[in-house]
């Protein structure tokens, strides 16, 4: 495990990449916590309608960013030449790590 960390750490690239999909998460998590600000925050009577627009604008956006960044991982995982078993490994702990940090950011509690 060390050696993979190394390795990591010694490649530019892959450092970058790590901290691009981390930064993305991220932002996913502001999209998300608009959404729920703005659910939280419904306006009068005669915007209602317009704010629930805006609402599932925000959720669907925050879920195409999400699994965009998700899927873009998971392919550069696959063509990491790793052995498969330390690919699941890394792609399920990196899927929990990033649901985990975007509830995080929008302070939803599980």
């Amino acid at each position: 495990m060390f050696n993979l960390i190394r390795r990591i750490a010694a490649d530019d690239v892959a450092v970058k990449l790590l901290f691009d999909h981390v930064r993305n998460i991220g932002i996913c998590a502001v999209v998300f916590g608009a959404a729920l600000w703005k659910y939280r925050n419904i306006g009068p009577d005669y915007v209602f309608f317009l704010d629930w627009v805006i609402i599932v604008l925000l959720v669907l956006l925050g879920l195409f960013l999400f699994f965009v960044n998700q899927f873009h991982g998971i392919k550069k995982l696959r063509e990491s030449n790793h052995p498969g078993w330390l690919l699941q490994l890394v792609m399920h702990t990196y899927s929990i790590v990033a649901v985990t940090i975007a509830f995080a950011i929008v302070g939803v509690r599980l």
